[in-house]
């Protein structure tokens, strides 16, 4: 799959450009997260989406923000320290990218954006995945749009809708729901299945 996003270009997480291209608000609220929920944002980045995702689950959820990325962890906690002071229903974490610092069972959704393309083993990722859910648990899976595009990855390393939703049904999930949102990207919805397990 594709190269990792370099920390050092952090700043384009959160650029005026991509606000407005993917509005980080606007796409959680299309997703119907229940409040009282347990989400995982996978490759949290900065907490571009980690912030809105903390104010649908409430008070009484909890928000797990993972990352490759040392420096995102540590910008990501400073950030949501400084808007809100100690993390309550928010922590960060530095993690593996098959290695997730979770206990099994743990999580009824699994959010992820721009995180596909780049993954080494998507096969491997997705049965960490599988292990950390809950029975039924989702998975949300937002990319690029396989088109050339001035901004995100190169168009070769761009997976389109019906890759991304062929991988995951053979990692076990079920395509729920397509989310078109907007010009550069789409998320796909996906629900753990009873029969589970990537095929090689």
């Amino acid at each position: 799959m594709g190269h990792k996003f370099n920390p050092g270009q952090m700043a384009k997480l959160d650029s005026p450009a991509r606000r407005k291209l993917l509005p980080p608000e606007a796409t959680v609220n299309k997703l119907g997260i229940n409040p009282g929920s347990v989400v995982a944002d996978i490759g949290c980045g900065t907490g571009y989406f980690t912030f809105p995702l903390a104010g649908a689950v409430g008070m009484e959820g909890l928000v797990l923000g993972v990352d490759i990325s040392e420096e995102m962890v540590k910008e990501a906690r400073r950030r949501w320290e400084q808007e809100h002071g100690a993390p309550d229903n928010v922590r960060f974490l530095l993690s593996r990218e098959n290695g997730l610092p979770l206990e099994g069972q743990r999580v009824d959704l699994v959010f992820m954006s721009a995180v596909l393309h780049e993954l080494e083993e998507p096969q491997v990722f997705f049965r960490e995945i599988d292990r950390i859910l809950r029975s039924q648990g989702k998975v949300v899976v937002v990319e690029w749009k396989k088109e050339p595009m001035e901004m995100g990855p190169p168009e070769q390393e761009r997976l389109s809708m019906e890759e991304t939703s062929g991988l995951l049904a053979a990692c076990g999930f079920a395509t729920l729901e397509v989310l078109d949102l907007g010009e550069a990207h789409y998320g796909v919805i996906a629900q753990q299945q009873s029969t589970k397990g990537c095929s090689k």
